[in-house]
């Protein structure tokens, strides 16, 4: 090798790539000493112990959290011109232990410069659908009991800081002159405008107003997608004249060709919601939901309803408040369950009530928990059958639920109405199924597993292959595709799914041998 320095991000999936890149660098390496690695991403900020466990190398750095100021500091120590130990967020190896540097959050506003995108990278992105991701804030104010950020900031209760507005224009600029596709920008701040304390509002609004405002009055014709909390569309707490703001910011982002928004509802339970550190309830749901349909903003909703704390009225109340508010159709699925990160709160909480986990060594980040350690024996006998509902159609490569959002994200052609009504068929039908077999497992816990089977079993024959059938048949007779590459993809998203429903039967008998049952 002749480089100084290999640098890798690690984020949070790719560990098991990152870990045969290792094993590939340093088996190659002829010196200790050059080049140094330099690792950096949420899952080194959050599982360094465990990779220098595997990698106890002198030759190897971590960066914990932010490391614009560490990895510049970095460079000046390879050039001898400043001591290792003025180097912030590091964690090196060094005499046989891990030796850990101070921690501190760096600055964001002199940082004006976009970030540097190769071509090559812009033309990936370009062929593989053009979703651009970008930050404009960093930070989070909110105290979720699951997110890693308790791990990965020096303090959880980390102020937002705000990128000059000047950098998104800049980058906005680079982006506009490539020579490529429209390309659909998605914000990735932690924190947009979720915010609902008053003496910190107006600097979220007036972000906001500014990130908007750029985008219109900028050349850029594309789409904008972000994920925030659901409360950063209405909060009851608020004033009066701090909700009619909020309405109005949300007019403005609608205005800047918002695509969707993904909002993180993740229950419909106040206990729960309480178990997740969440300063929102029903209440503030069922407002956020109320204008979601009177501002007619597309968008998903992303729900952790099950968590191994979770009692039978819970997710009865759940169910039931989806129900009253008609909102099924907006979630992604109602079988994922809560993954315990390590270091969280809810870590913390788990072990203190005698939850059995097991880091996960294939990613380093999440624990992993039998069916049997649900606190509740009826939510413990319905877990089996949803993880290998949520498995088996996972396994298709394509998320059953994100057909509305693919349809919008490839922007399909919709004159023929039909054709639209067929495919979002699909979708819809499964978010139905997935409901009526955990109310049809509920109704009928502790009789015997075939009935219920069999059971799914009809539910799939009928429901979701007469809509797949239906869907295939009006996409090649009545579906009118631009790009000819977009309509084979989705045929082939299609035929996947459908050869997933031929084996899914199998997948339900053979559930008491499987590893689903055995974690």
């Amino acid at each position: 090798m002749t480089s100084d320095i290999v640098a890798i991000s690690i984020p949070i999936g790719a560990y098991q790539i990152a870990h045969k890149l290792l094993l590939s660098i340093f088996s190659y390496k002829k010196s200790k000493h050059e080049p140094l690695i330099v690792l950096g991403g949420n899952v080194p900020s959050i599982a360094y112990n465990e990779i220098f466990q595997y990698f106890p190398r002198t030759d190897l750095f971590i960066v914990v959290g932010e490391g614009e100021e560490s990895f510049s500091k970095i460079l000046k120590h390879i050039d001898r011109k400043i001591d290792i130990n003025s180097i912030p967020n590091l964690v090196r190896f060094s005499n046989g232990r891990i030796v850990k540097n101070y921690r501190k959050m760096p600055s964001l506003k002199d940082i004006i410069a976009p970030p540097y995108i190769s071509d090559d990278i812009y033309k990936f992105i370009n062929d593989n659908g053009g979703l651009i991701y970008l930050e404009t804030s960093r930070g989070c104010y909110n105290n979720c009991t699951f997110c890693f950020k308790h791990t990965f900031y020096t303090n959880s209760n980390d102020n937002i800081r705000y990128f000059p507005i000047e950098r998104f224009k800049l980058t906005l600029k680079q982006i506009l002159n490539k020579k490529h596709a429209h390309f659909t920008i998605k914000l990735t701040d932690q924190c947009l405008i979720s915010d609902d304390n008053p003496e910190r509002i107006n600097s979220a609004f007036q972000h906001i107003n500014d990130v908007t405002q750029t985008l219109a009055t900028s050349s850029y014709k594309g789409k904008l997608v972000f994920e925030t909390r659901i409360d950063s569309l209405y909060n009851q707490r608020e004033s009066i004249e701090d909700q009619s703001l909020r309405s109005f910011y949300w007019e403005q982002i609608i205005k800047a060709n918002l695509d969707y928004v993904v909002f993180g509802l993740e229950s419909c339970c106040n206990t729960q919601l309480k178990r997740y550190g969440k300063s929102y309830n029903i209440e503030t749901i069922e407002g956020a939901v109320k204008k979601i349909k009177t501002m007619s903003i597309p968008c998903q909703f992303n729900m952790i309803m099950l968590d191994p704390l979770m009692t039978i009225d819970e997710l009865n109340y759940n169910l039931n408040e989806i129900e009253r508010l008609q909102i099924l159709e907006y979630i992604t699925s109602l079988s994922k369950e809560l993954r315990i990160t390590k270091g969280t709160p809810y870590y913390h909480l788990a072990k203190k009530y005698g939850i059995k986990i097991a880091l996960d060594r294939e990613n380093l980040t999440f624990y992993k928990y039998s069916y049997k350690s649900y606190i509740d024996p009826k939510i413990s006998y319905l877990i089996p059958y949803l993880r290998t509902f949520y498995k088996v159609f996972n396994d298709s490569g394509y998320r059953f639920a994100g057909i509305e959002m693919f349809l919008n994200f490839k922007n399909i052609d919709n004159r023929n109405e039909k054709a639209i009504n067929n495919i979002l068929y699909i979708p819809r039908a499964f978010k139905n199924l997935e409901f009526s077999i955990i109310k049809y497992i509920l109704s009928n816990t502790g009789s015997k597993e075939l009935y219920i089977i069999n059971e799914v079993k009809w539910l799939i024959s009928n429901i979701v292959y007469s809509s797949i059938k239906s869907v295939q048949e009006s996409l090649l007779l009545d579906m009118y595709f631009e790009d000819k590459q977009i309509l084979k993809t989705f045929l082939k998203i299609l035929n996947d799914i459908s050869k997933n429903t031929a084996y899914f039967s199998d997948m339900f008998v053979k559930i008491k041998t499987e590893d689903v049952l055995n974690e």
